[in-house]
């Protein structure tokens, strides 16, 4: 959450502290009556979207990373093998679709790299009786495999991670827009009539919708109240 939303939910919180410490002055007003709990069931999707908003994926990065060296580690050995033996039969199209190196692999993109170690399996399942003699047998193809499967898998959630993420930021920005709406256009309009009749109450209120901006150590006060006449 960035600090314009955290000053503002700072308001939030505090008006809806306004509310409750005043919940017997409002009660015969059913329309306010009406809105808070519409407010407090914001607030809550609120802090669900931000505990979203601001999970860590360093662990998920930190698995993706293992298992592309694991992939990687495996797929150099193989093609390495099918490069031996490319230049033995002298098929230096089969070396050509196979020599990688390490720098390559290591420069492949999350999206391509997979590609390319599924290449280097795939000749290496077409030439495995073959490459029996530069050690590599079945069991070493499927753990290559086994890898890229893995692999695939912990790029999946990375990614379920981070649309989960854009998906709560997003829904995020629905919900102040919500919370804003009804303190806008109900609240505020439902408080005017105290402004003379209870001066005091009134400005509680409006303190409590003051958006203090603390995000540089001021006390610089923004306060929303386009439907307020002056004081």
């Amino acid at each position: 959450m960035d600090t314009i939303k955290g000053n503002k939910l700072a308001m939030y919180r505090s008006v809806r502290q306004f509310f409750k410490e005043h919940e017997a002055t409002f009660a015969g007003i059913g329309a306010i009556a009406e809105t808070l709990p519409e407010l407090e069931d914001l607030l809550r999707q609120i802090h669900a979207n931000t505990l979203l908003q601001s999970a860590s994926t360093t662990g998920l990065t930190v698995n993706k990373e293992v298992q592309r060296q694991q992939m990687t580690e495996l797929a150099l050995e193989l093609g390495n093998a099918l490069a031996a033996y490319a230049v033995k039969i002298k098929n230096p199209e089969l070396k050509n679709r196979i020599d990688f190196t390490r720098t390559d692999l290591n420069r492949a993109k999350d999206t391509e790299i997979d590609s390319l170690c599924e290449l280097i399996a795939g000749e290496a399942d077409r030439y495995l009786e073959a490459l029996n003699a530069y050690g590599v047998n079945a069991e070493k193809t499927a753990a290559l495999r086994t890898a890229l499967d893995a692999y695939g898998v912990a790029i999946g959630k990375r990614r379920l991670s981070q649309g989960t993420k854009v998906a709560a930021t997003q829904e995020l920005d629905r919900l102040f827009m919500e919370v804003d709406f009804r303190l806008r256009e109900v609240l505020d309009r439902l408080m005017l009539p105290f402004q003379k009749s209870n001066p005091a109450l009134y400005g509680q209120y409006q303190h409590a919708r003051q958006v203090l901006d603390l995000g540089k150590g001021r006390r610089t006060l923004v306060t929303d109240t386009s439907v307020l006449p002056p004081a």
